[in-house]
């Protein structure tokens, strides 16, 4: 006979698509990541020079498994590909630790990643790339409710494991984003 417990245990069955769960969300909460990496030159938070990216353009730029990686800009796992030679930003997404607090309750980070080519990272508002895309990444997630997730939180006092900490090497350099939750199953 099965226990009451048992039958509570946390089987954690949103893990594969959290990652996914959190592109969808920045599809619809924000535009300047969006043309950050979409257009590689400095004006590409000019609204003059390059308009919002439509929902197609949106998905057209997450990777979806096929050979040549070079023409998207958005992915769904961690580090960065050694023979990518664009000169472009990208964003990468995904659980970085799932740590259990009981068989019910746990808890996640999620890190976000971006990565700029040190020839495009300069925008012409005197801004860098890729801590404007970091600033974008936590206006748009920090308090958010993903699906699967729970909502995520940039707070030392909740989470040691929050940070913003540089990443990469050249020519691709850029920071790692670390935030964090609170799951049920």
């Amino acid at each position: 006979m099965i226990s009451k417990k048992d039958e509570s245990y946390n089987n954690f069955e949103a893990l594969p698509s959290i990652a996914y769960n959190c592109v969808a969300h920045l599809m619809d909460n924000d535009e300047e990541i969006w043309r950050m990496l979409a257009y590689s030159d400095a004006e590409a938070l000019n609204p003059n020079a390059h308009s919002n990216l439509t929902s197609e353009q949106k998905r057209s730029l997450i990777y979806n498994g096929e050979d040549d990686i070079t023409s998207y800009r958005v992915f769904m796992d961690m580090g960065m590909d050694d023979a990518w030679k664009q000169e472009a930003a990208m964003l990468r997404i995904s659980p970085v630790m799932i740590m259990p607090d009981n068989y019910v309750h746990g808890k996640s980070a999620m890190s976000f990643e971006v990565y700029s080519h040190f020839k495009v990272n300069h925008l012409s508002n005197y801004t860098t790339r890729s801590l404007s895309i970091m600033q974008r990444l936590l206006s748009v997630y920090n308090g958010a409710d993903i699906p699967g997730i729970g909502r995520l939180f940039f707070d030392r006092k909740a989470s040691s494991l929050c940070k913003i900490v540089p990443i990469g090497r050249i020519p691709y350099k850029g920071y790692g984003l670390i935030m964090c939750n609170f799951l049920l199953g």
